[in-house]
């Protein structure tokens, strides 16, 4: 099954794990998992879950707790090591 919003054939239980679009009532929408809110576009390091004001309150709170990778020195939420 290919995922109609970006045509990517990454869907597993109705979410496409390339741009974080899922199928609710029948409906592909691109929906924040933090706030809710549709959206244009979704943000996260491997699949898209945030919207772009959630993702910058995560990073903002992982800087001001210091949850920074010891590795490549980003922030956790954006680290993939």
């Amino acid at each position: 099954m290919n995922c109609p919003l970006c045509k990517n054939d990454r869907v597993h239980d109705f979410r496409c794990e390339a741009c974080g679009a899922k199928k609710i009532m029948g409906r592909w929408v691109k929906r924040c998992e933090k706030c809710d809110q549709e959206v244009e576009e979704l943000h996260g390091l491997f699949v898209p879950h945030l919207c772009k004001g959630c993702m910058d309150k995560v990073i903002e709170h992982d800087r001001a707790t210091g949850n920074i990778c010891i590795m490549c020195r980003q922030v956790r939420s954006l680290c993939c090591c």
